[in-house]
């Protein structure tokens, strides 16, 4: 496993205000595009095991964190850094930092992408009426979606 931030002190780090929203902590946000597809693709690995325990709203959940790590991938590699803060979980605006408007995605995408909270980490069953397996193929597809875009050319370099 890899250590994305400075190395801890243990007597230090109880007092160091982190980057992420000045909370104590040890933890630091990956910095590059390809630590954020290190942890998408470990985030991937973990919502494969709930998988298969049949621990569908936990996948789901682990599934919106991968496709959050893929598009802070997407930021970093476009605009050199990712929102933070409470907008470091909204997908539309990380992605429109990266460049890309809402319409720039597909529809399952754009409706993944809109609907996602992370206050899915709270809940013990989906609201009446989500229909789970959509909602993860849907996640599964902004995945890819991300993916593929990241495996282009940056318009960065350009």
């Amino acid at each position: 496993m890899r250590w994305y931030g400075p190395e801890p002190d243990p007597v230090v780090s109880r007092n160091r205000k982190s980057e992420l929203g000045g909370k104590d902590s040890v933890y630091g946000d990956p910095r590059t595009s390809s630590e954020w597809q290190d942890v998408a693709s470990e985030r991937s690995t973990d919502a494969s095991v709930l998988r298969d325990g049949q621990r569908v709203l936990a996948e789901l959940y682990m599934l919106g964190l991968v496709v959050e790590c893929y598009a802070k991938a997407l930021c970093v590699e476009h605009s050199g850094d990712a929102p933070k803060g409470s907008a470091g979980h909204d997908l539309i605006t990380i992605l429109e930092q990266a460049g890309f408007g809402r319409m720039d995605l597909p529809p399952d995408c754009r409706e993944f992408a809109e609907s996602r909270d992370v206050a899915l980490r709270y809940q013990v069953a989906l609201p009446h009426g989500v229909d789970a397996q959509e909602q993860l193929n849907r996640g599964r597809e902004l995945a890819r979606w991300c993916k593929v875009r990241l495996n282009r050319p940056s318009r960065r370099r350009r």
